[in-house]
């Protein structure tokens, strides 16, 4: 056998192997990323982040602070509720987060305020595959949920608009072969009437950021993304009833399916706005108080300012 045709076999298996090999680490793709450490795991379809067991130390911090400011700056406030949003990996067979854990220890430690379950309203599939996040037209039983404890109920009627397909905020730990999946949001007569004052960007008044719309981040559409301050007026609201909302990104695509309820939504993100001058920017007097955290979060208190 000549040189050249000893190549070529040799190239032929060396591809084959290489076949092989990518075949065979697809198929153990969920232990692969669950040990790597970026921390992902697939399971099904979805992609999950594993944000480990509960800390004991984090969760208590999270809950001194909750219920320093519900003595402080918060003291007037109607009402104050709870609710723990859940990770994806409540539903996945993995079952990596425990949710129930994590509840408990927030009902121990925020005993002076309602806590509100809402394990029960998702499952798996009202998630996007690409990212931590809920899907806003997933979100209907939720609010039911919500209204059932905090005392309202919502008959709006809406339409689901759709962007471009994306690959969510875990692209960059994705192999290249990820699909990408549909991205759509709520329209109806409250929302669509709803005028924004956004701190991080004067410049949007809309619920919905449209500059997102095919960008990295295209979950940003949701009221801007991230931002210290936002406030939403609610000209089309069945009541004249105030909420302030203390919460991460989860709560940019629940809130505006509130304004159908609430006259004004408040909405604070305590990583980017210290505690220390809130009452500069709120006044709670009055007002309901709903505390909706992720449990990434919870897990990780030390963020919040």
């Amino acid at each position: 056998m000549g040189a050249r045709w000893r190549r070529l076999i040799a190239g032929f298996l060396a591809a084959l192997a290489l076949v092989c090999g990518t075949l065979v680490s697809t198929a153990m793709l969920p232990e692969r990323f669950a040990s790597s450490l970026t921390g992902y795991y697939r399971s099904g379809e979805w992609w999950v982040e594993w944000i480990g067991p509960l800390k004991d130390r984090s969760v208590t911090l999270f809950c001194d602070k909750l219920n320093a400011l519900r003595g402080g700056p918060l003291a007037g406030a109607s009402a104050c509720y709870w609710t723990l949003v859940p990770d994806k990996g409540v539903y996945t067979p993995e079952q990596t987060t425990d949710y129930a854990a994590f509840y408990n220890a927030l009902e121990q430690g925020l005993d002076k305020m309602t806590g509100i379950d809402l394990s029960g309203a998702l499952t798996l599939a009202d998630y996007y595959r690409t990212d931590r996040h809920w899907r806003q037209e997933q979100l209907e039983p939720v609010v039911s949920l919500l209204g059932e404890q905090m005392g309202f109920s919502s008959t709006a009627v809406y339409s689901t608009q759709q962007g471009p397909d994306f690959i969510g905020a875990y692209r960059p730990y994705l192999p290249g072969w990820t699909r990408s999946e549909p991205f759509g949001w709520l329209t109806g007569e409250a929302i669509d009437a709803a005028v924004v004052e956004n701190m991080q960007r004067p410049d949007q008044t809309g619920i919905y950021w449209d500059q997102a719309l095919g960008s990295s981040n295209q979950y940003d559409l949701f009221l801007g993304g991230a931002s210290p301050l936002i406030t939403i007026r609610s000209p089309k609201a069945a009541t004249d009833r105030k909420l302030v909302i203390f919460g991460d990104s989860f709560v940019s695509s629940l809130a505006p399916l509130l304004c159908d309820v609430y006259a004004e939504i408040t909405l604070v993100d305590l990583r980017y706005l210290g505690t220390s001058v809130l009452e500069e920017y709120l006044d709670a007097e009055g007002k309901e108080v709903l505390f909706a955290y992720s449990a990434w979060v919870v897990n990780n208190s030390a963020m919040l300012r």
